[in-house]
C-alpha cells in the first residue's frame, strides 16, 4: 500500500480522528486543557498547529503524534500491517502462530 502526501502542505486530521474515535473537541478540551476555543480552532483550520500542540493531542488521544498527519483509515492500515508483522517474527520456526514454544526436531531413532 502506497501512501503519497504532499510534504510541501501537511495537513492533520483532527476533525477525522476526533469522529473516528468518537471524542468530542469538548472531551479533548478537559483532556489537553486548552480552552474549548482553541479547541474548535484547532479542528476548523482556524489556528494552525505546531509540534508542541500535536504531541499533547495526540498524546490525548493515545495515537502516534504522525498518525495525526495521516487519515484515520490509513493510519489504521498501517497498525495492522505492522501489528502482523510483528506477529509474524514472533513465530518460531516451525512453530504455530501464539504458541510461544519452538517444537523440537524429530529425532531419528533407530
Amino acid at each position: 500500500m502506497l501512501f503519497l502526501y504532499n510534504l510541501n502542505v501537511l495537513d492533520w486530521y483532527l476533525k477525522q480522528w476526533l469522529k473516528t474515535l468518537m471524542v468530542s473537541q469538548a472531551e479533548l478540551s478537559r483532556r489537553t486543557d486548552y480552552p474549548k476555543a482553541k479547541v474548535s480552532d484547532l479542528v476548523t483550520g482556524k489556528q494552525r498547529y505546531n509540534r508542541d500542540v500535536l504531541n499533547d493531542v495526540a498524546s490525548a488521544l493515545h495515537l502516534h503524534p504522525y498518525e495525526l498527519l495521516m487519515h484515520p483509515d490509513d493510519a489504521m492500515a498501517q497498525r495492522r500491517i505492522r501489528l502482523a508483522a510483528e506477529e509474524i517474527v514472533r513465530v518460531p520456526y516451525g512453530g504455530e502462530a501464539g504458541s510461544g514454544e519452538e517444537e523440537a526436531p524429530a529425532s531419528s531413532a533407530a
